[in-house]
């Protein structure tokens, strides 16, 4: 008996200690995961360093942790104040020298918590020298050479990115379905790496849809790529008085405004961006699919987004999951977006008595919404 009860014991302390196990921990923008996750994960890479001090792959995972528990414990700080935060992860980086400075790990993460810093660059550089197959470099040598207006290197590391497979299926197509809701020759303003990375993508590797330009809101924020941007597209220049700003907030929408004002072909704003960005001028914006576009002018914006929806829009994805995706909780997420346009066309659809495209799209609502948490709410609105 006493045996069998030590064998117990022994089997559920195997479990417990297997359960305790740290996990890859990757980008919020890849795996959504719990604050209480990240901090748990940090505590686990921690004890692998303490083992191991030369474990760099558990020095790459211990500072992704920690990044990743802040950004998510404090969004608004980390949105308002990202450099203060990523100056609190400077002892890692410290630490993290000391033992494998010539590492890959050591000269990403030196990187990856400069912020883009371009004085930072020779350690991006040196970590992709180090290991060129590694795809954790691809996109800040995307944002790099779009920051310098290197398309050629641009599109050489978009392509880079594409064979590894590393994209997400999921989040691609949602990258062609905004593509496909702007007109031509537009511009379209996004917001982060989700709906940003998926449309270069597609556009310098698979040639959908170059006409239009994709301006993430963040990287406009960068005076020097601002200014040359601006030249490029032979659009008067924008000078800012930085002393009169009140916010970092006031300056995106003087940003926002500029192009509005001077851009002579059609402005969409992706529907991932915060509404704040367009908040003084939502009377002016119209839904045509996964993007508003700005217009002075009314006009019947359901018969666009019906175009795209029926003609444009990939959405076998949505209804069947043909393969393990590490980035569904994203995908889920991501996804949310559809169900205001959406919605929109099932009550038009609802009041055209076109009973085949209702139901269809009902079903893809009732899918979204459970995916991503707002079955409950939704199914209220349906009915």
């Amino acid at each position: 008996m006493k045996k069998i009860l030590a064998m117990h014991v022994l089997l559920f302390l195997g479990f417990f200690l297997q359960a305790q196990k740290p996990e890859k921990v990757y980008s919020i923008v890849k795996q959504i995961h719990s604050s209480e996750w990240y901090l748990e994960q940090a505590s686990l890479w921690k004890a692998e360093i303490d083992k191991d001090s030369t474990n760099a792959d558990a020095w790459l995972n211990y500072y992704t942790a920690n990044r990743m528990y802040k950004l998510t414990t404090n969004n608004k700080e980390w949105t308002n104040n990202k450099e203060n935060v990523l100056s609190e992860l400077n002892d890692i980086i410290k630490k993290c020298e000391r033992t494998i400075p010539n590492s890959f790990e050591y000269n990403y993460i030196k990187w990856y918590n400069g912020g883009n810093n371009p004085e930072n660059f020779p350690f991006l550089k040196k970590a992709y020298e180090i290991a060129p197959d590694r795809v954790e470099t691809y996109d800040d040598f995307i944002v790099y050479y779009l920051l310098h207006h290197n398309n050629e290197k641009m599109k050489e590391f978009c392509e880079k990115w594409f064979n590894s497979n590393d994209l997400s299926q999921g989040l691609l197509a949602f990258g062609y379905n905004m593509l496909m809701s702007v007109d031509k020759n537009a511009i379209i303003f996004t917001n982060g790496d989700n709906d940003t990375y998926p449309l270069w993508i597609l556009q310098h590797v698979k040639d959908i849809r170059s006409d239009v330009t994709v301006l993430n809101i963040h990287l406009l924020m960068v005076e020097s790529y601002r200014k040359e941007l601006l030249k490029r597209m032979k659009l008067p220049k924008l000078e800012i008085d930085y002393k009169s700003l009140k916010s970092t907030e006031e300056l995106r929408h003087k940003i926002v405004k500029h192009f509005i004002d001077y851009y002579t072909q059609d402005v969409y704003f992706a529907t991932t961006v915060n509404k704040s960005i367009y908040d003084s001028f939502k009377s002016d914006i119209y839904l045509e699919g996964l993007a508003f576009k700005y217009s002075l002018s009314s006009y019947d914006n359901i018969a666009l987004m019906k175009r795209n929806y029926e003609k444009y829009f990939l959405t076998d994805y949505i209804k069947t999951e043909l393969s393990i995706d590490m980035s569904k909780s994203v995908i889920d997420l991501v996804n949310s977006n559809y169900l205001l346009p959406f919605m929109s066309l099932y009550e038009h659809y609802q009041a055209c008595e076109d009973l085949l495209h209702q139901n269809e799209i009902r079903n893809l609502i009732l899918i979204i919404a459970e995916r991503s948490g707002h079955l409950d709410e939704v199914k209220k609105d349906l009915e």
